[in-house]
C-alpha cells in the first residue's frame, strides 16, 4: 500500500517563497492559503476513487462503491466516449 509522504519538512510551511520543484511544500503552501489541508486517503491505485468518495460521502471507504457507479456510467452511455 502506497503512503503519501506529506509535507518535507515544518520548514516550508513557513517560507513565503517556495520553490515550484518540491511540488509537495507548494502544494501545502497553496492549500494553507486557502485554509485547507491535505489528506491522506491512502489506495494502492484507487487513490482517486478514495478522494471521490471522500468529497461524496465523508470517507474514502465507499470507493468501490463510486468505481461500479463510473463503470455502470459508461457500460450505460458508450456513446459518450466513443470516437471515431
Amino acid at each position: 500500500m502506497e503512503s503519501n509522504p506529506g509535507p518535507a519538512n515544518e520548514y516550508c510551511k513557513s517560507v513565503p517563497f517556495i520553490s515550484p520543484t518540491n511540488s509537495v511544500c507548494l502544494l501545502e503552501f497553496r492549500l494553507s492559503q486557502l485554509g485547507r489541508t491535505a489528506l491522506d486517503v491512502e489506495g494502492g491505485g484507487d487513490c482517486f476513487l478514495r478522494a471521490v468518495s471522500h468529497q461524496l460521502y465523508g470517507n474514502p471507504d465507499s470507493h468501490f462503491y463510486v468505481c461500479s457507479v463510473g463503470i455502470q456510467y459508461l457500460v450505460n452511455h458508450p456513446e459518450q466516449f466513443y470516437r471515431e
